[in-house]
């Protein structure tokens, strides 16, 4: 007579062949990191016999009554002394920039913003940032000059409220937001 044997299931799992494979995997990533080696090459870099020169100093001197002076070729590395010259604001800036005054780095703005401008003693950057106060939807700037009135309004970003009518013209900022200049009689 055959016996069948009764098999009983087993809830339990069997961790040792998973920690064989963590240990086998471990082992792998030793291995392989000790011995791939980084492709770099060698470089010899050549060696300097002189010692380099210092950049020269460039001093700036006012005076009590606003006088500029300037020294352009000092070197710390000598102990001589040089004697301040006296200079201009354009000479000063040609020295210090290396751009001499040249007349096409000029920006044309247009008649109404040259009078609002020089009223108002403002620079182009000064200019830009004081239409930030006369947006479309606020007050606008209003401008009489050579027998003409003039509104001129700030839009923010690249969205310009245009009239309907009339002549205007429009122009960016070179920052954030355009200026509507709208003849208005």
């Amino acid at each position: 007579m055959a016996l069948k044997r009764q098999y009983d299931m087993s809830s339990l799992f069997s961790m040792a062949s998973m920690t064989d494979v963590i240990f086998l995997l471990l082992i792998f990533f030793m291995v392989t990191s000790t011995i791939i080696f980084p492709a770099a090459i060698d470089v010899n870099l050549p060696q300097s016999s002189e010692q380099t020169s210092t950049k020269p100093v460039t001093e700036v001197y006012i005076d009590a009554e606003e006088n500029l002076y300037l020294v352009a070729d000092r070197n710390d590395s000598t102990q001589v002394l040089s004697v301040p010259k006296p200079v201009d604001f354009a000479q000063l800036e040609a020295e210090l920039t290396g751009i001499l005054d040249e007349p096409w780095h000029f920006r044309y703005v247009g008649v109404p913003h040259a009078t609002v401008m020089a009223e108002e003693g403002l620079c182009l950057e000064e200019y830009t940032d004081y239409l930030k106060g006369f947006p479309f939807d606020g007050r606008h700037l209003a401008v009489d000059c050579g027998g003409e009135r003039y509104e001129i309004w700030y839009c923010a970003g690249t969205a310009a409220y245009l009239p309907d009518s009339g002549e205007y013209t429009v122009s960016g900022n070179n920052v954030d937001g355009v200026v509507v200049t709208c003849k208005v009689g």
